[in-house]
């Protein structure tokens, strides 16, 4: 027992000194950290002294305008539709004897279409037919009578009176024929329509009624004719794109946004005039001869619009909405913020463009304070990003 007292001795020594060692260390690490976060507190106290400026002006953010491109490739949808299309109704009643024409077939105009039996109108138009020459009749009997009445008048073996009572019923007789005639040839017209012609050279798009069907005089529809191998195109252009959307301008018309072979189109007419609720300018454009859309078609339209203003693109965010329109603050040299009005263009999502107000000189602020006022001093911490929105 007395040999391994002094070995347990010597063991527990170094223990005692480890503790000590490891105590200093810890002492000294938080010492560390403790220097280290007043290091940062003071850091962070001198940037924000340094932050806040000695004028009370509010801090804002400036970028500069970017110049817009000098052209623009401007899609929209558009309808095709016929040169000329035409719905055919029955102008007289009866029956639908024969259809020479059915969908799909190219027709000319004058071309017989369609036969409509009307036993009645026939009955009619023969009556009228005869009551016109018993008129005729009568008129060529009474000018008799006149013309025996005058000589015996001339003789003096009739009176005057009798003469004069000739006159008007020869008045009366040549009035009862112009009536007759009148009617034996409304009867005529309406006969005319029994037979149903092409009014222009087109298709049949459409064939509404059967053979032997019932057809009433101004409400059965017969057919859909249309020129279906000339077609226009209609589109609404917007209002900041409308100046440059004239008679003359070339455009190229694809079934399907970014594909299909386009082909090209001519703007021949256009509206000349706004559309009051939705702010677009109607246009027409003429598809060559043969092009490959069907009409009724829903396709669009693809402009390349040239600028008449220089236009330049700013960030969305230093746009402000007030009282007196669209306006965006300006900063000059000496740091003094002007509120200036513009008028804007296309909205690009990040970015819009500005159509006039703004040069690409001019220093702008982005997301400006709402308390900032016209000719407020304000300090410029740092250059906005150059925008890259789509023009």
């Amino acid at each position: 027992m007395s040999e391994h007292e002094p070995t347990s001795a010597l063991e527990n020594k170094p223990t005692k000194s480890s503790r000590t060692v490891a105590a200093v260390v810890a002492a000294l690490s938080i010492a560390g950290l403790l220097v280290a976060a007043k290091q940062r507190i003071d850091a962070r106290s001198t940037r924000d002294a340094r932050a806040q400026p000695e004028t009370g002006a509010p801090r804002v953010l400036v970028a500069r305008p970017r110049p817009a491109e000098a052209s623009i490739a401007l899609s929209l949808p558009g309808t095709a539709r016929p040169q000329q299309s035409t719905p055919l109704y029955a102008r007289a009643s009866g029956y639908a004897r024969t259809l020479r024409a059915d969908l799909g077939d190219v027709v000319r105009r004058g071309q017989v279409l369609a036969i409509i039996d009307a036993p009645e109108l026939a009955d009619q138009l023969r009556s009228a037919s005869a009551r016109l020459r018993e008129a005729t009749d009568n008129v060529a009997i009474v000018r008799t009578q006149l013309a025996r009445t005058q000589r015996l008048v001339a003789g003096r073996f009739s009176a005057a009176a009798e003469e004069d009572d000739v006159r008007l019923r020869l008045s009366a007789a040549e009035s009862a024929r112009r009536t007759s005639r009148a009617e034996f040839e409304r009867l005529s017209t309406l006969s005319s329509y029994l037979q149903v012609l092409a009014p222009f050279d087109g298709t049949i798009t459409r064939r509404h009624v059967q053979q032997g069907a019932l057809v009433t005089a101004g409400t059965t529809l017969l057919y859909d004719i249309a020129t279906t191998s000339e077609l226009r195109v209609d589109v609404d252009v917007p209002q900041w794109a409308s100046s440059a959307v004239r008679v003359g301008v070339v455009a190229d018309v694809a079934p399907r946004e970014g594909g299909g072979e386009p082909v090209r189109a001519t703007v021949t007419r256009t509206a000349g005039a706004l559309d009051p609720v939705a702010r677009t300018l109607r246009a027409e454009l003429q598809l060559p001869r043969g092009a490959p859309v069907l009409s009724g078609a829903y396709v669009y339209v693809r402009f390349t619009v040239a600028r008449r203003n220089t236009a330049v693109v700013i960030p969305s965010g230093a746009i402000t909405a007030g009282a007196d329109g669209t306006v965006v603050y300006t900063v000059s040299e000496d740091g003094v913020a002007r509120r200036v009005r513009v008028e804007l263009g296309r909205d690009l999502g990040r970015d819009v463009e500005v159509l006039e107000g703004l040069r690409a000189s001019d220093r702008i602020l982005v997301f400006p304070p709402a308390s900032l006022a016209d000719g407020e001093r304000v300090v410029t911490v740092e250059r906005a990003p150059e925008p890259r929105g789509r023009s």
